[in-house]
């Protein structure tokens, strides 16, 4: 009898460990994901505070109609991210802990339309030495977006400044320095846009707007790359490879096609148990403003819908039409929806001059 209950008890105690271990396994897990969780909307809310002031550091009363007409300002960027984070965690707003928030970030960058600002970590020369050793976080010089072109003989002929959403140019002759600008590509030419390779010719070609948005996503992509491992390496940090994912989308591309902030996370210790590269980018963009549009029917009667609703304004007789902020606006003005448009798909693309 009594080896029965020396069984039962041994079973029951093995029961009850299986039981503790799946509570534990179960409320790390949580943990984890709740941390992750809270970590992905600081970030988020943060990105959205330090793009604000990138846009209110320059006009804050830009209704976006124009996207060649955005500016963004990088000098309010990173103390207001900074702050937002110390907030989300309830850390208080001393240097020390603005200093260990920006010690996070892996790289980050203000992408605007003529060029972009990213993050560098420049010397500190407070004693006077060749070489302090010493290095703080801080913006670049605004960088332009450039295409290289070579010459028959395969040497640099010259680099053209190009825009995001516009046709824009402005050309530097490698040899003599000149310049010549223009307001379409197809003033510029056929171009080589790389040297010949293992005896093979490069082929000519002309610039377009696909064109020139891929080599504007490809100089980005490879700065932010490149300069994570030289932060990384400056702070002496053991791991500093950071993935990047590439999101697939209907043209296979992540675009950026209007101004943009990127920025990256990384070892944040200060998060719990948050896995960080689940929760360490925060990418905002800007984005043409959609109206709601007032108009008569018909019927004479006032209806409203979203702006890009009516696929082809033609077929409605459009009159007495409005802008309007909000659907609660248009409502005040005396309008009611137009339920032939009002469920169609809303365009908030940029699209560009």
């Amino acid at each position: 009898m009594k080896n029965w209950l020396m069984i039962f008890n041994f079973v029951a105690l093995c029961c009850l460990l299986v039981m503790l271990t799946t509570f534990y396994i179960q409320l790390e897990t949580a943990t984890t994901e709740y941390d992750t969780d809270r970590l992905s909307k600081a970030i988020e809310y943060s990105g959205e505070m330090a793009f604000h002031y990138s846009l209110a550091s320059v006009n804050s009363e830009l209704s976006y109609q124009d996207m060649n007409q955005t500016t963004l300002s990088p000098n309010l960027c990173l103390p207001a991210f900074e702050e937002m984070m110390c907030m989300n965690y309830n850390m208080s707003l001393y240097e020390d802990n603005l200093k260990y928030i920006e010690d996070s970030i892996a790289t980050a960058i203000l992408a605007t339309n003529d060029g972009y600002y990213i993050t560098l970590m420049s010397e500190v020369n407070e004693t006077g030495e060749a070489h302090s050793n010493t290095f703080e976080f801080n913006w670049s010089p605004k960088l332009p977006y450039t295409i290289k072109t070579f010459d028959d003989n395969d040497k640099l002929a010259s680099e053209i400044a190009v825009c995001l959403g516009s046709e824009k140019w402005i050309r530097v002759n490698a040899n003599t320095m000149a310049m010549t600008s223009g307001t379409a590509y197809a003033d510029i030419g056929s171009i080589k846009t790389t040297p010949s390779e293992g005896g093979v010719p490069s082929q000519s070609m002309s610039l377009s707007k696909e064109t020139v948005s891929r080599a504007i996503n490809t100089r980005i992509t490879n700065a932010i790359t490149q300069n994570i491992d030289a932060i990384a390496e400056l702070r002496s940090d053991k791991d500093y490879t950071v993935y990047i994912p590439s999101a697939q989308t209907s043209s296979g591309l992540n675009k950026i096609d209007s101004p943009s902030l990127i920025l990256i996370m990384k070892d944040v210790d200060f998060s719990g148990q948050a896995k960080v590269r689940n929760a360490q980018i925060s990418g905002l963009k800007v984005i043409k403003k959609v109206h709601v549009i007032g108009y008569l029917d018909s019927n004479n009667k006032k209806k409203y819908c979203y702006e890009s609703q009516i696929e082809d304004s033609n077929l409605v007789q459009l009159q007495a039409v409005a802008y309007f902020g909000s659907v609660e606006e248009a409502a005040k003005a005396g309008y009611t929806p137009d339920y032939n448009y009002i469920f169609n798909k809303i365009d908030t693309t940029y699209k560009t001059q």
